[in-house]
């Protein structure tokens, strides 16, 4: 058996496996704390589930991973799930 996860990387990573084209650490806040008054370190609190998540997802060998993708400007980065095809593009751009 591997890593637990918190009810916290349950909740983001269910999250992240729904949205199509990622989420940034904004938007995940918002539905994290969802229905419930937000507290003054929200971001911070799933920027660190992000990381943990990330870290358990390798421990765990899982065959998915939560991916960063940086964004051009002042644009916050984004989060999603890993896809099918990016494997083959990820070995495209280690050649």
């Amino acid at each position: 058996m591997g890593v637990e996860y918190s009810p916290t990387e349950q909740a983001l990573l269910e999250f992240l496996k729904a949205a199509d084209d990622g989420l940034d650490v904004h938007q995940l806040t918002e539905l994290h704390y969802q229905g419930r008054e937000r507290p003054w370190n929200g971001e911070t609190v799933v920027r660190n589930g992000i990381s943990s998540l990330i870290r358990k997802m390798r421990a765990n060998h899982e065959t998915t991973t939560v991916l960063r993708i940086i964004q051009q400007g002042r644009k916050p980065a984004l989060f999603r799930i890993s896809r099918k095809n990016d494997n083959k593009r990820l070995k495209l751009l280690k050649k």
